[in-house]
């Protein structure tokens, strides 16, 4: 059975600016769809400590929301999937992390959000969308917002 893993940022504003998701209602149809969130985990240090965001005894309780949130999504949009998962890993260094999760989910197809982000700003903002297009072990198909 076919695997489609759905890179989700902000389950919100996914369903804000990709309305018309026809798309993905047919590639996911029939299929075993994960969708999958990294939240990115931030390490602050100056020469007195060491410290990261959010802290470890906050993971469950973000890990619980965006797993609400991300079954909220897919009650909204019903994609006619097999089977459905939810991940919510709390890691850094999100895009190598979406990687090895499509690696080891043996993913046929990562589906990702991009932000539209063009000219001069798309330099000084990084794309997920740009790195997995790069280095994902599967096809990509990168949603562009309306507008």
């Amino acid at each position: 059975m076919k695997k489609v893993v759905v890179l989700i940022d902000d389950a919100d504003e996914f369903l804000e600016h990709y309305r018309d998701l026809a798309v993905l209602r047919e590639v996911a149809q029939g299929a075993d769809v994960h969708y999958l969130n990294v939240f990115e985990k931030t390490y602050y240090n100056n020469e007195f400590s060491e410290y990261s965001w959010p802290p470890a005894e906050k993971f469950p309780e973000i890990v619980q929301k965006m797993e609400q949130k991300l079954a909220r999504l897919n009650d909204r949009i019903d994609l006619g999937a097999e089977k459905v998962e939810f991940h919510c890993l709390v890691e850094s260094g999100a895009a190598d992390v979406v990687i090895d999760f499509l690696r080891g989910q043996k993913a046929d197809l990562c589906v990702v959000a991009t932000r539209g982000i063009q000219g001069v700003l798309s330099v000084f903002v990084s794309s997920m969308a740009e790195h997995l297009l790069k280095f994902s072990p599967c096809p990509v198909l990168a949603l562009r917002p309306k507008g």
